[in-house]
This record gives C-alpha cells, structure tokens and sequence, in this order.
C-alpha cells in the first residue's frame, strides 16, 4: 500500500537525481511519470542543514507543515497530481546520512487510510541501507582510483621512483627504459647515487631531503645505460612513518636535456635580441613556450603607459588593456591561426593606455623555431599607428561624403581629365543624357553639347583650366538630339593622384520655362492694368454721359413753361439715358458673374427662324434711329434653318447675337452688316455677323476677347463703351459648349463667327406663341403693401400704380410689414424690398408666410445676382424683379397672381 522513491545528491555537479522509485502494481512508474511530465522542474535540493537539525536520523512526515516555508520538494501541480491521481495519503522523507552530510534522500508514499505502523523500523532500514551503500560506493571509488593511478603511472613520461631508508631503489616507473634505457628490472635493489654523474652531489641531496622534507626542480645530471650524460630535473619528498620517523623517499626524475639546449642558444639569441629591441621605436615582447614573457621593451611605457615590471608582474594586463570592442576580434584571429601554420599573425585593434586614451596598435606575432624545429616561443611587436588610423579614418569620412555627394546628387556630375574625356559621371549624369554610364565614360565633351556651340565650348575649354571661367550657362545634348539649357559649375581637382576638372550640370530647363511664364505672366499683368486703366477711364466716361443727360433733363422738366413736346421728347433722353445706364450695370454684372463661376445656363428649345427673325427686326430699327441711311442690314438664313429647334440658352444666344450685331453696327458707317446662319455639321450650327467696317488689326485679334480690350477707333468712329461685350460673350460662348472666333481684315471688315454644339430637332409644325396680352391695369377693390423703406422708390411705385385704383399701403421697415400683414387680413399682395432696416426683406417674408402662406410676395430689389434669387426663393418669395423696375415687366407679374 506504500511506493518508496530514493533520490541521490551530487554536491560536485550540484545535481540530485532519481536512483530508484518501486511499488505495488504500476504504483512506482507512474509516480516517475508524473515527477517526469512536471511542467515545472521537479525542486529534489533538499535543505540538508534542516534535516540534519530535525530528524538526523528521524524520519520525517512532509505534509504535516514542517516543509511548507519555502522548501517544498515539489511544485503544487506535481504534488496535487500525486495525491489526486495516485489516492496519496500521508507523505514521509528521511535523509541518507554518512559522516554529517546527507548525500540522498528517501520519500515514502503511503496510500489514503494507510498509517505508518513502525517508524523506528524504517529508520533502522534506512540507516543499515546507506551504510552498506557508502561502503560499497567507497570500495569502488577506490578500485577506480587505483586503476586510474595505475594507468598514470605506467604512461607517465617522467621517471617515478621510491627509495627505501638505505638510499635503494624499491620502486621506478616504466618510462626509465624510454630515457635512460633501462629495465626496471635493471635498476630495482641497486643503490640510487650509483646513476649520479656527480658523486659528490649525492650527499648535498640527501642532506636537503632529510632537512626540508622536500626538494624542488633540482638540476642534476644522471648516467644513462650507454654511458652518457643525461641532464635532468629532480623533485622529491620525505617519507615517514606514523611516528614521523623517516622511512624512505619518493620523487620524479625529468629529462631536460633539450630545454638545456634550447636555453642555451635562446640566451645566446636573447642577447641580441634585446640589444636590438631596447632600442627600437616600436614595442617588442618575447613570450616563452611556458606562456611566460621574457622580454618586454621599454617602449612599451612610451605607447600604453604601463611599464615592463608592470606587465611581467600581471601578464593578464596585455589583453585587460584591449578596447573592449576589439577583444572578441582578437581573440578570433588567434583562435583561427592553425596550430602547424607558422606565418605572421597581422591584426590591428585599440587599446586604453594608463591614461585612460584610446590608441590603435598593429599587431605582428610570429612564432620563432630553432633550425631542429624546435619551438622557441613567440616574437611580437606592437607599432602605435594612431596617427595613421585617424588619417585614414579622416580620408574615408571625406571619400564617403565625397561619394554620397557625387552619386546620389540630383544634379548632374562628371569629371573629366585636361582632354576633355569623361572619366567618371554619376546617375543625374546619365540620365541628363539618356545614355548608360558605360557609354558615357570615355566620351569627349564636345560630343554632349549641340553642334552649333562646339567650337566655342572648344575654344573656351582651356579656360576651365586655368580657372578664368568658373561658371558658365550653355546647352547640353541628349541621346535623342534634344538640346537643354543647363548651367554648368566647374573646378580643378586631384583624382586617383590625377589632375581632373569637376562639372556640376544643372538642368535648368523648368527654371527657364519659369522665367519665361514670368516674363509673360508680367507683359500680361502689365497689359491688364494697362486695359483696366483704360476701362476706368471708358467706365467713367460711359457711366457720366447718360447720367449727364438724366441728371440734366431731370432739372429741365422742373420748368413749367415747357411745351408738351419739349417734355415728351426730355423724358425719352432721360429713357436713353437709363436704358445706356443699365446696359452698362448688366454688362459689370455679368463678368463678375461669369468670373465667380456664379453664372447660370438654363438649357430650352430654341426656335431658331424666330430668333433671327425678332433680331433682325430689332436692329433694323436701331440702324434707322442711328440715321444710318448708307448701311444695308441682311439676313441670311439657311435653307435648314426652317423649323429648326435647338437645345440651347435662348437668352444667352440673344445676348451674344446682340453684343455682335450692336458692335457692328458701332463700327460699321457704310456698307452692310449680314447676321446669318450656316449648317454643315449635323452636329453644330453656326451663326456669323458680318459687316464692311474698320476691320480689326491682326495683333489686336487676341485682345479684344479680355477684358477691357478694345480696338482704339479712327476716321471719326465712335468707340464709347466698356469693352466688356466680346469678353462676356466669348466666356458665354464656351459655357454654352461652343466657341466665339473672328476673322478680319483691317479696313476691310470682320466676321464673328459663334459655333455650338446642338442637339437638334425638325419639328413639322411649329406654333409660335403670341405674347400673353397685358391684362387692363385694374386693380378696383384690392389692396397692395409696398416694404420700402425709401422715399423715393416708394413715391415711383405710387405713381406707377396712380391709374390702377389700387389701395396701397406703405411698411418702412420689416417689422412694420409684419405687423401690417397681421392686422389687415384683406392685403392682396406685397412688393417686398430686401435691404430695410429693424428687419430686412427676408427675415419679414419667412415670418408673413408663416401665417399668411398664400399670400403673393414679390421681392422687388437691388440684389440682381443669381444667389440673391436663390435665397428669395428660399425664404418664400414668389417672385424676384431686379432694380430699376420695368413697368410692363411689373404689371405682368402683379397681373399673374391676380387673373
């Protein structure tokens, strides 16, 4: 009902070990199985000083908590694996004890419900059981030790020997046949000093021996069988009795004849050796076969700061003084060198000197045979080369950025000798070229440049060496013939200990290309301002003359004495005049809409046929109020022009058609101005004015589609105007999907031609629709709020609306229009300024339709951009008139919302 495991400790490995484990059944195989599959490694050290204290010769109960503070023999899985896996109970432990020391453990494991009936007698067993197992493992340890010592003695090359009270021989090794050529046999019972050369010395031997118990490594020289002298090394030893009496001695015999020799000739070598090595500059040392140093040169203060006493009396001081960097590359090259490989070790490395600074040593070391091969020890020779290592180190750092510059320059480089031949060039190099660095080197460099400035970059070659020209801007030539404007930096240099000239080469061909754009880019700005200058001085003269005529006539018409017909024919001039007013205002509007990129293209049918036809009509008129009897107006239609319908901005082409057609008739006296239409694509129409007048010059043709941009009138041509019409209509022309060109002839007249693109249509019958009659200006019975907050448009609405019958009440600000729209439920509709104190225009309409959802509201405003509709719309507006107010255009709407 119990499995025993028996551990063993190794205190020399310091390792413990399973010797044995046994059991009922598999008891025993699956504890070593669970010890084995432990994840963690099974703790066997026992504290021995704790079992020695507690239960030297006690067994010992583990789980009773004596073992709990630290020194648990087994992790918690392994020992809950024991008790859960094989039904463990209790667990004891007794240490196997021999002379104080616990050299093994015992560990019984007694089944669940199982008690231990006699300890005593475990103990007993135990102790019985580690005595009979230290006997037998001290009887084998000796076996084993006396079969090793035998074995040494037998192969040992020295001579062993042991010498009885009476100076005889009563023992010797093997090994004296080998080196005095004797049998052991030969030698055993005879007297010891029968084999000295030197009788004498035999007394002074035995004298030592019995006065120092001891002698070491004594010279003496020995008879061999043949006669000859053997030099040889003596150490020997005393013996005696339990008493202390001397009984004997014992000691070993070694030939030193060949270390006697090489001594000799060594000494003789050393003497030269150091003469010449005192006196060299570099640091020479000797180390002998034995690993000593022999010899070490005063110059070994001079470059580590240590001296020669100091590395003789520690000679680990020769590798402690290596940088620590260095140490494992020493050690290597030493490790690498083959035991027969006799040639030179070469190595450099750093070291610390005394003074705690770095220093590079190369390292020579050879070792030094005699001429019979026999190996003397090993020379070296340490060379302080500093000086040289921090020049090559400043040479390398100035070659590498010198590299670094020259490769990976995004600039061209190329050095070439004093013929002019390529001898290295870098990637930028031949890239700037188009051709591979093979190709390149060995060219010339009259090849890389074009043919038409190669004579003059020959004669100017010699001008590089004798550095009057250090910077030079030309062309080079690229593989495919294309020439290139670079600019050129060059110098003399040293390369490879050649003379050389370096050529940086920068591709300044974007820089070029720039400065070129610049130059344009100022000529243009130049020129704007120069035509701006011009429009604000056209814009005021346009701007003063129909205003001259508003302003002056507005102050005639005061005069009461005037005639009906004088009044009629000043209020038309005061007509003209805004009608000119407010074309000009259209025009500024629409650039500045056209520039923000805020203008609209509202696509629709366009009956072609009708348009021509209404703007023939309307010009027609215009030539014959301008009295320009002398100039026929034409049309020109084509035959597929005839119910046509294109898929376009009618009113854009209008406008475009009428700045066309009204420049025409401005610089056209006499002849004829033909608007037609010509059809060839299926998938483009274009319309064309024509006319006989001034014609335009051929370097005024681009200028005239800026801004500005006006050709300057003679011959008594009237030119006034913004010069704004061609530049509107071109940028239309383009938003429309088309283009607007010209071609003229100075003198002779001009052709604009507007080109689109069209999505056509046939249509069979075509229904023009007639203008919506103006309803009767009736307005009996209804009642309008006018918000405005000026007086003066105010009073015009007023009096617009004087024949009408209309009740009119008048909102000066946003609020006052709310609150009127409050009170009084029977307001029809509302005229609604924008810009007005309190509350603007539509923050006022947003509050109206809150309450009054179907009432109309017609914003009528001085904001004519498309957005300011836009928010008109958003805020609830139902319509959007732009200042000044047409009359017929305000009735129409009014009248739409109250048919």
């Amino acid at each position: 009902d119990s499995c025993i495991l028996l551990l063993s400790h190794n205190y020399q490995k310091n390792i413990t070990q399973i010797e044995h484990s046994t059991g009922p059944n598999d008891l025993g195989p699956q504890l070593h199985k669970i010890i084995s599959d432990s994840s963690t490694p099974f703790n066997f050290k026992i504290n021995h000083d704790l079992i020695k204290n507690l239960s030297f010769g006690k067994i010992i109960k583990y789980n009773d908590g004596l073992f709990e503070l630290g020194y648990n023999l087994f992790p918690k899985e392994t020992y809950s694996r024991i008790i859960s896996e094989l039904g463990i109970g209790d667990i004891y432990l007794i240490g196997l004890t021999w002379e104080n020391l616990v050299y093994g453990s015992a560990i019984l494991f007694l089944k669940r419900g199982v008690k231990l009936e006699n300890p005593e007698a475990v103990e007993t067993v135990v102790k019985l059981g580690a005595i009979a197992l230290q006997r037998r493992k001290a009887e084998e340890a000796l076996r084993k030790s006396e079969e090793k010592y035998r074995h040494i003695f037998e192969s040992y090359e020295d001579i062993y020997y042991r010498l009885d009270m009476d100076g005889d021989i009563i023992e010797i090794s093997p090994s004296v046949e080998k080196t005095g050529g004797y049998l052991p046999s030969e030698i055993i019972g005879k007297p010891f000093s029968d084999f000295f050369s030197e009788k004498a010395l035999i007394k002074s031997f035995t004298k030592s021996l019995l006065q120092d118990k001891t002698i070491q490594d004594k010279d003496i020289k020995l008879v061999q069988k043949n006669g000859k002298t053997m030099e040889a090394s003596i150490t020997a030893r005393l013996l005696t009795d339990s008493k202390n009496n001397p009984i004997g001695s014992q000691g070993v015999i070694r030939d030193i004849s060949d270390r006697k020799k090489v001594e000799k000739k060594f000494k003789a070598s050393e003497e030269k050796f150091r003469t010449l090595a005192d006196y060299t500059y570099d640091w020479e040392y000797w180390i002998a076969p034995s690993d000593e140093i022999t010899y070490m040169s005063p110059s070994c203060e001079r470059i580590s700061g240590y001296t020669a006493g100091e590395f003789a009396a520690d000679p680990k001081l020769l590798l402690e003084i290596i940088h620590k960097e260095d140490k494992e590359k020493f050690a290597q090259v030493h490790k690498d060198k083959k035991e027969e490989d006799n040639t030179p070790i070469n190595v450099e490395f750093r070291i610390l000197t005394k003074e705690g600074k770095v220093k590079w040593i190369s390292h020579l070391c050879q070792k030094v045979y005699n001429e019979d091969n026999q190996y003397l020890g090993i020379r070296v020779s340490n060379q302080d080369v500093t000086s040289k290592k921090l020049t090559e180190e400043s040479l390398r750092a100035s070659e590498n950025r010198f590299r670094t510059l020259f490769y990976d320059s995004p600039d061209a480089i190329f050095l070439e000798n004093y013929d002019g031949i390529i001898i290295d060039a870098n990637k930028a190099a031949c890239k700037l070229h188009g051709m591979p660095k093979e190709k390149l080197i060995g060219k010339n460099i009259l090849d890389l440049v074009p043919s038409n400035v190669r004579d003059q970059v020959a004669r100017d070659f010699s001008k590089w060496l004798n550095e009057e020209i250090r910077h030079f801007e030309g062309f080079s030539l690229t593989v495919d013939g294309k020439s290139i404007p670079v600019e050129i930096h060059g110098r003399k240099i040293r390369f490879e200990n050649n003379n050389a000239l370096l050529f940086i080469v920068r591709d300044i061909s974007q820089a070029k290309r720039a400065e070129k754009e610049l130059m344009l880019a100022k000529e243009k700005a130049e020129q704007s301002d120069m035509l701006k200058s011009i429009f604000l001085a056209n814009m005021s003269h346009e701007i003063r003359t129909p205003m001259n005529a508003i302003v002056g006539f507005s102050e005639i018409l005061s005069d009461k004495n005037l005639s009906t017909k004088e009044r009629k024919e000043f209020i038309n001039y005061i007509t003209q005049g805004s009608n000119t007013l407010m074309s000009l205002i259209e025009d500024i509007i629409d650039i500045t809409k056209i520039e923000a990129g805020q203008i609209k293209i509202n696509f629709a049918d366009c009956d072609v046929d009708s348009m021509m036809d209404e703007l023939y009509a309307t010009f027609l008129k215009m030539k014959k109020k301008e009295g320009k009897r002398r100039l026929e107006l034409r049309l020109n239609k084509s035959p597929y022009a005839e119910n046509l319908s294109i898929s376009t901005d009618p009113g854009r082409i209008r406008q475009i058609l009428s700045n066309l057609l009204g420049n025409a008739l401005k610089f056209t006296p006499s002849g004829y101005i033909e608007l037609g239409l010509i059809i060839e694509n299926p998938n483009e129409v274009r319309f064309y004015v024509k006319d006989t007048g001034i014609g335009i010059p051929e370097d005024k043709k681009k200028i005239i589609f800026e801004r500005f941009g006006q050709v300057e009138g003679n011959k008594g041509i009237d030119t006034k105007g913004t010069g704004l019409g061609l530049s509107i209509s071109k940028k239309l022309a383009e938003l429309l999907g088309g283009d607007l060109t010209v071609e003229s002839e100075e003198e002779k007249g001009s052709t604009f031609y507007l080109s689109l693109p069209v999505s056509r249509e046939i249509k069979e019958e075509i229904e023009l629709k007639k203008p919506a009659p103006v309803l009767p200006m009736d307005f009996s019975n209804k009642k309008f709020l006018i918000a405005e907050d000026s007086i003066l448009n105010y009073t015009y609405l007023e009096a617009l609306f004087q024949k009408t019958n209309v009740t009119l009440l008048w909102a000066k600000d946003g609020k006052e229009a709310i609150d009127i729209c409050k009170k009084d439920k029977d307001i029809d509709l509302v005229l609604m300024d924008i810009k007005m104190p309190v509350l603007n225009g539509l923050e006022a309409i947003t509050a109206i339709k809150k309450f009054r959802k179907d009432l109309p509201i017609i914003v009528q405003t001085a904001y004519a951009m498309p957005e300011d509709r836009e928010r008109s719309m958003e805020a609830g507006g139902n319509e959007h008139l732009t200042k000044p107010l047409n009359a017929e255009e305000l009735f129409k709407t009014i009248n739409k919302y109250m048919s």
